[in-house]
């Protein structure tokens, strides 16, 4: 997996959008791409995201579906742009247009769970529009003063309207650390409580003040297995917007083997072979996180080593019921 390119296979990547940041300074720049023919406008509701009735591809509407709406451009936030299409985000209860308009064209589902059926450039451009709105819906008012807060820069940016403290506030994201460790030819993979039954993948965890990625997955690994670390490198990274994270990805080696769930927030760990993996998929007591995370893709990394995609492989000869 090469470091330059590999990220570009994950899912959730706005690959070829520009996000041309120089212009949303430019208020009419802005409004006239909002009502260009050009422009693609994204819906959410509820961070919901808007699919056909046969959930197999994204909804996109064009301007002239919101008639009167555009009036209140600071509901409208600017993404970008690709193939000379604009891109822009909505969140429909700052509209007034009610949800039935919008059951005339599809449905609101969940990204995360509709994601394996979307279009991978599609899917970028929907978790940016999701992290976009999650931002906004919490950020109503200042988290200083309390007073509320003016949108600005597209969308980009809300400032505090008390003239008092006047503190500009940015979108974030959340550092989050998710690591592949193997001792030998087995691999560390472990199970939350909440998961689905026999799911099993990667440790993570987020990143916590004053330390640097490499301490924080070996922190993570040992707080949660007790396994200790002598080697950890970075693979590749994912934006994960469920709500706020970039998932960070690395591989690591360790110095022992005996676990010991040391804060209780694992329900299991093991370590797995490549044949016991291959045996437990096939029977069914064992399923991998989903494809498009960066766990699986960490897994696939490491199980595939000197024959490429074989765990694909594995996988596609499964029953759907076990997949």
């Amino acid at each position: 997996m090469n470091n330059i390119n590999s990220h570009k296979e994950n899912f959730f990547i706005s690959n070829n959008l520009d996000r041309m940041s120089e212009y949303r300074i430019n208020g009419d720049w802005v409004n006239e791409k909002l009502l260009s023919k050009d422009t693609i406008i994204i819906p959410l509701n509820n961070l919901k995201v808007l699919l056909a009735d046969d959930n197999s591809s994204a909804v996109f509407l064009g301007p002239e579906f919101f008639n009167d709406s555009l009036n209140n451009t600071e509901h409208f936030i600017f993404l970008g742009s690709v193939d000379n299409k604009h891109y822009f985000c909505v969140d429909i209860d700052n509209i007034g247009i009610p949800q039935e308009k919008f059951s005339l064209v599809g449905k609101f589902h969940e990204l995360r769970l509709a994601a394996p059926i979307i279009a991978r450039e599609n899917a970028g451009i929907l978790a940016y529009a999701r992290a976009m709105i999650y931002w906004h819906r919490n950020h109503i008012y200042c988290g200083a003063c309390g007073h509320p807060t003016q949108v600005k820069l597209a969308g980009h940016k809300r400032i505090c309207t008390n003239p008092k403290c006047g503190i500009e506030h940015f979108p974030r994201t959340d550092p989050a650390i998710i690591v592949l460790v193997n001792h030998g030819d087995k691999c560390l993979l472990a199970r939350q409580p909440h998961w689905r039954k026999r799911q099993y993948a990667t440790i993570a965890g987020f990143v916590e003040p004053g330390e640097s990625l490499e301490q924080a997955v070996a922190r993570e690994v040992f707080e949660e297995t007790g396994i200790v670390l002598n080697k950890v490198w970075y693979r590749s990274s994912q934006p994960w917007p469920f709500p706020t994270a970039i998932m960070l990805g690395f591989r690591a080696e360790s110095t022992n083997t005996e676990i010991n769930l040391r804060d209780h927030e694992l329900e299991d760990a093991r370590w797995f072979g490549r044949d016991e993996i291959k045996e437990m998929l096939r029977n069914g007591s064992l399923k991998l996180s989903p494809k498009v995370s960066i766990s699986f893709r960490l897994i696939e990394e490491w199980f595939d080593q000197g024959n490429p995609g074989e765990l694909l492989n594995v996988l596609n000869s499964l029953p759907v019921l076990n997949t």
